[in-house]
């Protein structure tokens, strides 16, 4: 899954939520059920990943 494939927070509108599920953060989750929900559209990620996606870009100090 790639979180790149999200939109940007400022081109969301109504129709263009999504559903994303932290796979390791629910006990007893595994690869059917992953796939299972992705069906129905449901992205999912390990944690770190979200995590990493969330952060903002660092930025390049100019002197």
């Amino acid at each position: 899954m790639q979180l790149s494939q999200l939109p940007a927070r400022h081109d969301l509108r109504c129709r263009d939520y999504k559903v994303l599920v932290a796979a390791d953060a629910i006990s007893g989750v595994d690869a059917r059920h992953l796939e299972e929900a992705g069906q129905i559209g449901v992205l999912h990620a390990e944690t770190d990943e979200i995590v990493e996606a969330l952060q903002p870009p660092e930025l390049e100090v100019i002197s």
